[in-house]
């Protein structure tokens, strides 16, 4: 009778090499973002393998510990890391001893681990090649990691890894980019990562865009409120497209108690900085008179702002102003020539609108065939206004 010998399944990775010690850069990257966003059974994971002599799991382990902030256990893993060749980890422990982050500073151990890194090549090497060339290596501007992050988006490999390793090394700009580049691939929970460490360190844009996130419910649950929170922050430092959407969102009520003082608060900040949709909005509060005394005069003010950027629905209220009168003195030719700046934009209203002049003859010769062509325009594009366009060519065609 042959004996069975049975081995624990927790035991088989200690026989077989790519099983309990193996772990993919990628797979321990995954288990540091998700134990970054507080999941605690992955950060068990990493810590386990890390303990177990994994030297990706120890330098994942490091990063885990400084973005806690807790400089002991950063240095203690990025050291165990660094002792088994992880080019990423010397290079880190580098950047610790330049900084004097959680060490003294101390450049000759920092040119050490630099000089170690960039032997080995790849994104760790590059960042070390530039820390010994430069005295602050972890330095790039937003305008570099922006060009970073759009050719990176485009394929340049190289630039990838060059902004991957400065948004690692805690530069917020790099952070914020990094952050981008992942919302443009649409892999929303690193995204959110980067985005929020970069907004640790209160970048606005960076801020805005995890508004954006929440508001539209890019990767999570759609949340007005968290959105808000973000453009807040962002706000409060005059990034201007946040102010914009916080006007909106007290315009709407979206995550908030409609609050139309507020939304007109934001909408001036925003439109003092020149966002064309708040000088649009505004105008459009006036005119209607949305929680403030109906005022013409000033929905004209704010009309004209928008429409000195070519925003064309701004273009169709004032050519609707102009055609009977509100806030200005009625005159068919002004209106018509901006109905025809806004269609040049392909808005449909503003053509339906040329052609009832047209078929009345005002400010212009009576002419039903232009009337009907300006309808046709309109009918094209569909929808309630090419509905009523289409009447309106039945109705003339019928004599």
């Amino acid at each position: 009778m042959r004996t069975r010998i049975v081995i624990p399944l927790a035991l088989i990775g200690l026989f077989f090499v790519g099983s309990a010690y193996a772990m993919t850069n990628t797979q321990a990257e995954n288990l540091y973002i998700q134990a970054g966003i507080g999941n605690v059974k992955d950060l068990s994971k990493l810590e386990a393998m890390a303990k177990s002599g994994n030297a990706v799991a120890e330098r994942y382990l490091g990063g885990y510990w400084s973005i806690k902030q807790d400089s002991a256990k950063t240095i203690y893993w990025y050291g165990k890391a660094a002792e088994q060749g992880n080019a990423e980890a010397e290079y880190f422990l580098g950047l610790r001893y330049a900084q004097g982050r959680g060490v003294p500073k101390d450049y000759v151990k920092a040119n050490y681990w630099f000089k170690k890194a960039a032997a080995q090549g790849g994104s760790a090497g590059w960042g070390a090649q530039v820390a010994l060339a430069s005295e602050h290596p972890y330095a790039i501007t937003n305008s570099q990691a922006e060009h970073l992050a759009k050719a990176a988006f485009h394929g340049n490999i190289e630039d990838l890894l060059k902004l991957k390793i400065s948004a690692r090394s805690g530069n917020a700009a790099a952070q914020m980019w990094w952050g981008g580049y992942w919302k443009e691939k649409k892999d929303y929970g690193k995204a959110i990562y980067w985005l929020e460490r970069a907004a640790d360190q209160e970048v606005a844009q960076a801020e805005y865009n995890l508004g954006v996130i929440y508001a539209k419910g890019q990767g999570v649950p759609q949340n007005y409120v968290k959105a808000n929170y973000w453009y807040e922050k962002a706000a409060d430092q005059g990034y201007a497209q946040a102010e914009y959407n916080l006007g909106v969102a007290y315009d709407n009520g979206y995550g908030e108690a409609q609050d139309y003082a507020k939304a007109i608060y934001w909408y001036k900040k925003a439109a003092d900085q020149g966002v064309t949709r708040a000088e649009f909005n505004l105008g459009s509060v006036y005119y209607h008179g949305w929680g403030v005394p109906q005022d013409y005069a000033k929905a004209i003010y704010w009309y004209k702002k928008a429409v000195d950027q070519g925003y064309a629905p701004a273009e169709l209220e004032l050519g609707v102003a102009y055609d009977h009168g509100w806030g200005v003195p009625q005159d068919y030719m002004k209106a018509i020539y901006w109905y025809k700046k806004a269609v040049d934009q392909g808005d449909a209203l503003a053509a339906f609108f040329l052609g009832i002049a047209y078929y009345k003859g005002q400010g212009v010769s009576q002419d039903s065939m232009t009337a009907i062509t300006w309808w046709k325009k309109a009918a094209a594009q569909g929808g309630p206004v090419g509905k009523w366009a289409q009447q309106n060519i039945n109705m003339a065609e019928s004599g």
